[in-house]
């Protein structure tokens, strides 16, 4: 399943300027705490990475593998956000970076989940 995070400052996140997002590529980041997505890539984009933090937002495409934990939302929270299509990961997640797309105005980040 392919599910979308907008990320309104990518240095807060992953440590780095958003010019230098490509570092990351084959490295494994963990994220702890509970980690909201989107199955829509437009609501991530539209509404998770605005109003922008400097230096600057991205985009997380992320691939979650059949079997990882996690709640869908729509059906038990409110029914007026119902359309962000949320798919709530599990408290603890490691990505392996695949990849880096900077063309466009929100760099992309590809990851798959590689535990949970």
């Amino acid at each position: 399943m392919l599910v979308y995070r907008g990320v309104r400052s990518a240095p807060k996140v992953f440590g780095l300027d958003t010019s230098a997002l490509s570092d990351l590529i084959g490295q494994t980041v963990p994220l702890s705490g509970y980690f909201a997505t989107s199955v829509h890539r437009a609501v991530a984009a539209n509404e998770f990475t605005r109003p922008p933090s400097s230096p600057g937002p991205a985009l997380l495409e992320l691939e979650v593998p059949a079997g990882t934990p996690a709640l869908w939302i729509p059906p038990l929270g409110d029914g007026a956000l119902a359309y962000q299509g949320e798919l709530l990961l599990s408290s603890y997640v490691v990505l392996q970076i695949l990849g880096v797309d900077e063309a466009g105005s929100l760099p992309t980040i590809r990851a798959v989940i590689v535990t949970h």
